[in-house]
């Protein structure tokens, strides 16, 4: 079971010099020593080293009998490892090594005999040592990397790749330990377009391990091959790094402020490091992934393995064949996130797929252009991803939106270099969007006409017409109706959202004057951030989701100005016990109208609304009589119904004086028109999505129920189990002809749910998604963030860190710090002094919100979340778009 072998040139070796190490040695030393002894030979600077063989390991665990290696006794085999005695010689043999190093400090790393195999690879798997040791210590260090074999990571990687466990070896190498002033990775060719012009270079200050480990965002440059010269650079924060106590064991530490922005290494030693870089991929004879030192002038090379993700450039292949389709996708929810946080059940996947392609397809059709088969949202862990092959091919054919910041409009502006660099699509990534140029050519008058009929005139009469037919619309006691009328009606109340194009119309209308405005106001009046323009765009009005927080403010001072009403509602209690005693009163009755008022206009909001899984607010009135109950003890906080005649007239003022600055008439006429169409078009966007979110509680409404039914005849065994099914797959429960297997269906998409919901995939993804392959985003601590400034203003006051609604209350002065909002947060935005969002852009919704009530705000910072805590001082710049830690 754990078979022997021999080398020919080093016949039972356990211990070889890394400098003694031949080509044909390969699964005795495994492919890192075998490489480094090549670089070793042509002169390459690499420290000095032994190699412990995977000779020594047979040995060792041929001796342990340790039998058939199974999944479910891992921890016992590298228990058994570890704690087995070397054989006497071996250990001899490396105690001698050790001692010719001379130097205590060693890095003691894994050889796999079948490391980065062509399309595998093995780096980070296993375990890596660095410290100051003893002879002995190495020892240990060494059944340590042999253990890492065993890990239950290594062993499904293996599984997964077809590699037998029983031939599964490991040789070690043990280097002199490189106190390193800067380390990184760099790359002969670009792993993600593939371009084996471009050579790229990552690095950080100390070890690499600070970047190995994802916990600093690390310097990159890009050398053009051809002209060896440095064509990008991009200089982090780097505000960790990991170097060396006085005990000899590597520790992260703070790096001081005046080192953190500065770069890690010089263009002199980049251009350095990538002529050694050349010279090894001559050597080996394809790109390489080499990790790099360099300590005072010197630069060490400590390890060179092929590229196995290399991508494929336009137009070629790269190695043997070219990636995939499906390997190129593109995946990110720079956007997504905002709409649909979260991990999402099947039954909500099962209706927003094809909701939106629905929607998206009713427009671009009307030019012709059709998504084919090609996906648009798809499903990653759980969650919404747009995939930008599909939204690439189809913007670069739509007029006016190829001109568009999407980024600025939507997020993603905030990525870091290494996920920008993901969306640089050649045309070989783009689908086949169907589209003929002669037919859009002559479709394009039809088009600009029905875009010309979205304008935000007519898109506030759609949407007050909307909110009438709503308001008129009866509503069924829905505990009256059948099981098969309940399946029926909630059907059909998602069917209207196949004729929303009109309201999508509407939305694309107001968003194209937004960014028009943006768009001027850079160009004329020099102002990149776009300040100005949001100070525009600043209290409009009309925006229904604003109007619903302003609603709850009311409801709050209604309480806080009735000595009945604070002594009756601010003691604790719940909604059920409070309404009765609400109804015996004159203020009491008074409050009680406006309440169902107010949850009769607003009450199909919810946190993650566009998700149908969770609850509406009239689902939580003890939730809604929390934020109650804080804005009327708040007391203080401003009317925010004044705040927008003060905005109102800041907003007259600066368009007056901007217009001044134009002396070109025609200029004029053309900036009083946009600005005109896009203060009109700022609540469109939010309003005709929530003329959707109305449709989604009312199907709600109807599931809810459906389920309280299946569940109660024994069908489910909890009522929202019917979440966890597709839509499609309701009717056949409902009709009885859906098998036995329905509740093992269910169970299992809960364990699937429940897996998701603790994965956290980053934000660009290539390919399939992969657990070990793409690590969650990396976090870079710095005092400073940057995002971007959505709503004016500088702010500063204590944090307040909220990652879900309903959670806890805001104090009024606080800063409101989210991973996203939408209007399900808005109750949040009335005290709040300012806003930070991980996600966003100008016009999302917490930005949109944000101008209205005239808050300072800056959206996209990204691990905003992540760095603040709740209690810290912190400043919020809305006009730069910086978030400043204070202390």
């Amino acid at each position: 079971m754990w078979p022997r072998h021999t080398d020919r040139a080093y016949p039972m070796a356990s211990v070889i010099p890394l400098g003694r190490v031949s080509a044909d040695a390969g699964a005795l030393a495994g492919a890192k020593a075998l490489n480094l002894a090549a670089m070793m030979r042509a002169r390459l600077p690499v420290p000095d080293g032994f190699s412990v063989t995977a000779e020594a390991y047979r040995a060792h665990v041929s001796a342990l009998r340790l039998g058939r290696p199974q999944r479910d006794c891992l921890a016992a085999i590298r228990e058994l490892i570890t704690a087995s005695e070397l054989a006497t010689e071996t250990a001899a043999e490396i105690r001698a090594a050790f001692r010719r190093l001379r130097t205590p400090l060693v890095a003691v790393r894994s050889s796999g005999t079948a490391e980065d195999l062509p399309g595998h690879s093995f780096a980070g798997l296993y375990d890596t040592y660095l410290r100051s040791t003893d002879a002995d210590g190495c020892i240990g260090l060494v059944k340590q990397c042999w253990a890492s074999l065993w890990t239950e990571r290594a062993f499904d990687y293996r599984d997964k790749n077809g590699f037998e466990h029983a031939k599964a070896a490991m040789a070690v190498v043990v280097q002199q330990l490189v106190a390193a002033d800067a380390a990184g990775v760099i790359f002969t060719a670009d792993p993600v377009s593939g371009s084996a012009n471009r050579i790229v270079i990552e690095a950080c200050w100390g070890l690499g391990e600070a970047l190995v480990s994802g916990k600093v965002t690390p310097d990159r440059l890009v050398i053009d091959r051809d002209t060896e010269r440095v064509v990008e650079r991009f200089v982090s924060t780097k505000s960790v790094e990991t170097a060396f106590s006085p005990t000899g064991s590597p520790v992260e530490q703070t790096v001081p402020a005046a080192r953190a922005d500065k770069p890690s290494i010089s263009d002199a030693i980049a251009l350095k490091l990538a002529r050694q870089a050349l010279r090894a991929e001559k050597l080996f004879g394809s790109p390489q992934d080499i990790e790099w030192a360099l300590a005072g002038p010197n630069l060490f090379l400590l390890q060179s393995r092929p590229i196995t993700t290399l991508g494929k450039p336009p137009g070629r292949t790269v190695g043997a064949e070219a990636k995939s389709w499906e390997d190129r996708q593109v995946w990110s929810n720079t956007n997504s996130a905002e709409v649909l946080p979260g991990v999402l059940t099947p039954l909500v996947w099962s209706t927003v797929g094809e909701f939106i392609g629905d929607l998206l397809g009713s427009v671009i059709g009307r030019l012709g252009i059709s998504f084919g088969d090609n996906p648009f949202i798809g499903e990653v862990a759980g969650r919404a991803y747009t995939n930008l092959n599909t939204f690439t091919g189809m913007v670069r054919r739509m007029p006016f939106a190829s001109r568009m910041n999407q980024a600025q409009m939507f997020g993603g502006q905030n990525l870091k270099p290494e996920d920008r660099a993901k969306l640089e699509l050649g045309a070989d990534d783009l689908p086949d969007i169907k589209v003929s140029p002669l037919k859009t050519l002559l479709k394009l008058p039809g088009f600009l006409l029905w875009m010309s009929r979205h304008g935000p005139g007519r898109g506030r009469e759609w949407i007050a017409a909307s909110l009438d037919a709503y308001e008129k619309k009866p509503r069924p006691d829905l505990t009256r109706l059948s099981e098969q009328e309940l399946s029926d009606k909630a059907i059909a109340t998602l069917l209207q959202m196949r004729v929303g194009g009109e309201g999508l119309g509407y939305a694309l209308g107001g968003m194209m004057f937004t960014s028009v405005l943006y768009d001027l106001c850079k160009r004329w009046f020099n102002d990149p951030t776009g300040i100005n323009a949001s100070r525009l765009l600043a209290g409009t009005g009309e925006l229904r989701s604003a109007e619903a927080g302003i609603d709850l403010w009311r409801l709050g001072r209604l309480v806080a100005d009735s000595p009945e009403l604070r002594e009756t509602v601010l003691p604790a209690g719940s909604w059920t016990d409070l309404r009765p005693r609400l109804e015996i009163t004159e203020p009491g009755r008074d409050f009680l109208a406006r309440w169902d008022r107010f949850l009769h206009l607003h009450g199909h909001h919810a946190r993650g609304e566009m998700d149908m899984y969770n609850p509406r607010w009239r689902e939580q009135p003890d939730y809604v009589l929390d934020v109650v109950r804080s804005f009327a003890r708040a007391g203080d906080k401003a009317d925010p119904e004044v705040d927008q005649r003060r905005h109102a007239e800041e907003r007259e003022h600066l368009k007056v004086a901007l217009m001044a600055r134009l002396r070109n008439p025609v200029k004029r006429w053309v900036f009083d028109y946009v600005v005109r169409k896009a203060q009109l078009s700022a609540s469109i966007r939010e309003n005709v999505k929530d003329a959707a979110i109305r449709v989604f509680a009312d199907t709600r409404a109807l599931v809810v129920e459906l389920g309280r039914r299946l569940a109660a005849r024994g069908v489910f065994a909890d009522a929202d189990d019917i979440f966890f099914l597709r839509f499609p797959e309701i009717e056949p429960v409902v009709s009885e002809t859906a098998g036995n297997d329905v509740r093992a269906r269910v169970a299992e998409r809960r364990a699937e749910h429940e897996r998701n919901l603790a994965l956290s995939p980053p934000a660009i993804i290539v390919g399939k998604y992969d657990p070990v392959k793409h690590k969650p985003d990396t976090v870079d601590a710095s005092a400073e963030l940057k995002g971007l400034a959505v709503s004016p203003g500088i702010v500063t006051g204590p944090a307040r860190v909220i990652l879900h609604a309903g959670t806890e209350q805001v104090v009024p002065g606080e800063i409101l710090v989210a991973p996203f909002t939408d209007p399900g947060w808005t109750p949040y935005f009335i005290p709040a002094a300012g806003i930070v969002m991980d996600q966003g852009g100008l016009l999302s919704h917490g930005s949109i919100v944000a101008r209205e009530y005239g808050i300072p705000a800056v959206v996209n910072v990204g691990p905003a979340t992540k760095l603040i805590k709740t209690g810290q001082l912190i400043q919020v710049d809305g006009d730069t778009g910086r978030v400043r830690i204070l202390k």
